[in-house]
């Protein structure tokens, strides 16, 4: 499953794995239900270097997906269900960064025999 993000122009967050172990990482992560799941694989982060840091940093910035594989339990009904998560993330621009924020994201699916 692809979840698509967007960031505003002169946004950026700050990759899964940041250059500086003090940064807050984007990360996504889901509840466990009908669906799990087992892998999570960020895009390719772009390297840059900002005005109000003196080290390059890792981040994403545009539009970027963040790819999902999941396993269905094996108890599961066919029929629609719901796949809840949280997107956690610090958005910053040139001159500095937001509050950390957690979105909250919903995506349905169908599930099939």
């Amino acid at each position: 499953m692809r979840l698509p993000l967007e960031l505003k122009d002169g946004f950026h967050v700050n990759s899964n794995q940041p250059l500086d172990k003090t940064l807050i990482p984007i990360k996504l992560t889901w509840q466990n239900g009908l669906l799990g799941s087992t892998e999570i694989v960020y895009p390719k982060p772009v390297i840059e270097k900002f005005k109000f840091s003196k080290e390059r940093l890792s981040v994403f910035a545009g539009n970027f997906e963040i790819v999902t594989k999941f396993k269905v339990a094996p108890t599961a009904p066919p029929g629609p269900t719901a796949i809840n998560g949280e997107v956690r993330y610090q958005a910053c621009n040139d001159n500095g960064c937001q509050f950390p924020t957690t979105l909250k994201v919903a995506v349905q699916v169908m599930l099939v025999q």
